[in-house]
């Protein structure tokens, strides 16, 4: 199901106002296709995660998952949001109605124009449209952009988690992760 986003914003410098298409042309926010998974690698970018992407998308066709992205059709895709329905996965003590969103990226010429805004601001609604209350995601403790971003759209640190984690590599090479991070959370109001 594609959606055309027109969402109201204000520049910083001004008054004026916009719609998204204004800034990101004919933009729209779809569920991925298995044809977009390789362009989910944004080139040699995120070659890595091939497996990974893969797995995230067998698991969205099982109903567990979704993934997210945001196209322009002149210039592909933009960013993307994944997100995670199994509501108990490291979300806590408290887990009732929690969803996990992961993989929150956009490209780097599209940056702080304001789609990670409208990619965030999606998946929220999506997973309320679906009776989810809470969300929640991790960042990385170093990663302050991030943290601020997400502080500004909402969320709160509820905690720390160790940030281990693995993968395959498209050349099936395992490799672990330590990435100490910041479990955020926010709720959602129906």
């Amino acid at each position: 199901m594609k959606m055309k986003l027109m969402e109201q914003r204000t520049k910083k410098a001004g008054t004026a106002r916009h719609d998204a298409s204004s800034v990101f042309g004919n933009l729209i926010i779809r569920k991925v296709n298995e044809s977009d998974l390789i362009e989910l690698e944004w080139g040699d970018e995120y070659r890595h995660f091939r497996y990974l992407y893969r797995d995230v998308y067998k698991k969205m066709l099982q109903g567990k998952t979704i993934m997210w992205v945001a196209e322009n059709p002149e210039q592909g895709i933009l960013g993307q949001i994944f997100v995670d329905l199994r509501s108990s996965k490291n979300a806590g003590k408290n887990t009732l109605a929690r969803a996990y969103l992961f993989s929150i990226r956009v490209k780097a010429a599209f940056r702080n124009q304001g789609l990670g805004t409208l990619l965030v601001k999606y998946a929220e609604q999506q997973v309320s449209k679906r009776g989810f209350s809470q969300v929640y995601l991790f960042v990385g403790k170093t990663n302050l952009d991030a943290i601020r971003f997400y502080r500004r759209m909402g969320y709160t640190i509820m905690g720390e988690v160790a940030g281990n984690w693995s993968y395959f590599d498209e050349n099936g090479h395992f490799h672990h992760v330590h990435d100490p991070s910041w479990r955020m959370f926010k709720f959602l109001f129906l």
